[in-house]
């Protein structure tokens, strides 16, 4: 049964939240489409054994999952407002983040998952505009929990690779330094969404321009 079987939204929502909430989605789906692609492409990679890759391959699914779910709200919402701009400025950004080897994938990876997770958390808080819109809360609730699981995976794999001994251990973190500066640099891009469903754009702009110490080691 769809979510949305007796209403869209599991209560009555005003149009400037759901305006909002269409803005912000476009982040969303581009983000899961792009982890598709690259777990799909890592749990083929070589450099993984049989646990690695069907870990990998797991993720993989679960991000179709999310993109269904993400895909499926914003058919019952209005158009968003500058949604081609928004899907440009969000395929220059998986451009500019990829990493050729495995182990630089992974930490790029674990470190924009938990930046999403970051997202997620400050839309999901108690007020926001996304708590009074049920059925959208607990789709975001849902992949905030299972995205924190990738983030621990994908650690733990890009820890456990030959690219992570101490030289390149440094090389990994100016990545994830790298791939969240250019995260931060894409959610400005969804500041009015952002700042209309109750994040303080500024701050969490800030905040995901530091990559947690601790993230790779």
């Amino acid at each position: 049964m769809s979510m949305f079987t007796q209403h869209p939204f599991g209560a009555p929502t005003d149009d400037a939240t759901l305006q909002a909430l269409a803005d912000l989605l476009p982040l969303l789906v581009s983000s899961e489409d792009a982890a598709i692609v690259a777990f799909q492409r890592l749990a083929r990679d070589d450099a993984f054994d049989r646990a690695g890759a069907m870990a990998l391959a797991a993720i993989e699914a679960q991000e179709r999952e999310h993109f269904a779910l993400v895909d499926g709200l914003s058919r019952h919402l209005p158009p968003a407002a500058q949604a081609r701009a928004a899907r440009h400025a969000a395929r220059r950004f998986h451009g500019a983040i990829a990493a050729p080897d495995a182990a630089g994938a992974l930490a790029v990876v674990a470190s924009i998952d938990a930046g999403i997770c970051m997202i997620l958390s400050r839309l999901l808080r108690s007020g926001g505009g996304v708590s009074r819109v049920p059925r959208a809360a607990a789709i975001l609730t849902r992949i905030h929990q299972e995205e924190a699981g990738h983030v621990a995976v994908s650690r733990r794999l890009a820890l456990a690779s030959p690219g992570a001994t101490a030289e390149g251990a440094s090389a990994l973190f100016s990545r994830t330094c790298q791939a969240r500066s250019e995260l931060a640099k894409l959610v400005l891009h969804f500041g009015h969404g952002l700042e209309a469903l109750g994040v303080d754009t500024d701050r969490l702009v800030r905040d995901l321009g530091r990559v947690p110490a601790g993230l790779l080691s």
